[in-house]
C-alpha cells in the first residue's frame, strides 16, 4: 500500500484513523482505545464525525508539528505503520496523518453511517457523486468517499475496527 491507499487502509482500522492513498476514514480517539468507530469505547452514531485525516508530505515533521502545536498524542498502532494516528487532549477527537497525494490535498472528515451503500445512494439522489467506492478496512468495517454538490469530499465509515 502506498499513499492514500495506505492511509485509508489505516483509517479503516482506526475510524479515527484509517486512510489509504486518497484519504482516510477513522475513529479519532477510538484508534487509541480498543476499537475504531468508537470514542472512549462507545460506538459512534450515524452522522457523528469519527475521524479527520490530514494530508502531509513528511510524516515525521508533521508528527512533531501537530504534537507540539496542539498537544496531540500521535502514534502508529500495530498494523498501521506509516499512518500515524492523532488524538486530541479531550480523548474524543482524532484522526490520522496520511501521505499527501494528487487526489488528497486537503483535510478530510469521515462521518459514521449506518450503511455506506444507503448513504451513497442518498448522496447521489441529492445531487452528489462518489469519489471513492466502498472499500473494506477490515472484515467488520468499510469506508468510501462522496462528493457533495459543491465539490467537497466527505469520507464515510461504517463498522468497527479492532485495534488489538
Amino acid at each position: 500500500m502506498t499513499g492514500v491507499v495506505q492511509a485509508e487502509s489505516h483509517i479503516r482500522a482506526s475510524t479515527h484513523a484509517h486512510l489509504r492513498e486518497d484519504g482516510v476514514p477513522g475513529g479519532g480517539a477510538a484508534a487509541h482505545t480498543d476499537c475504531v468507530g468508537s470514542a472512549k469505547g462507545s460506538i459512534m452514531a450515524h452522522g457523528d464525525i469519527t475521524h479527520i485525516d490530514i494530508p502531509v508530505s513528511d510524516l515525521g515533521a508533521a508528527t512533531t508539528f501537530y504534537s507540539q502545536l496542539f498537544g496531540w498524542s500521535i502514534s502508529e498502532p500495530p498494523g498501521f505503520e506509516g499512518y500515524p494516528m492523532w488524538r486530541a487532549p479531550n480523548d474524543l477527537s482524532g484522526g490520522g496523518l496520511a501521505p499527501r497525494s494528487e487526489g488528497f490535498t486537503q483535510p478530510r472528515s469521515y462521518v459514521e453511517v449506518d450503511s455506506i451503500d444507503d448513504t451513497i445512494a442518498a448522496a447521489i439522489a441529492a445531487g452528489g457523486s462518489v469519489a471513492m467506492e466502498k472499500q473494506p478496512i477490515t472484515e467488520t468495517s468499510a469506508w468510501a468517499v462522496i462528493v457533495d454538490p459543491d465539490g467537497n469530499h466527505i469520507g464515510l465509515f461504517d463498522g468497527v475496527v479492532s485495534m488489538d
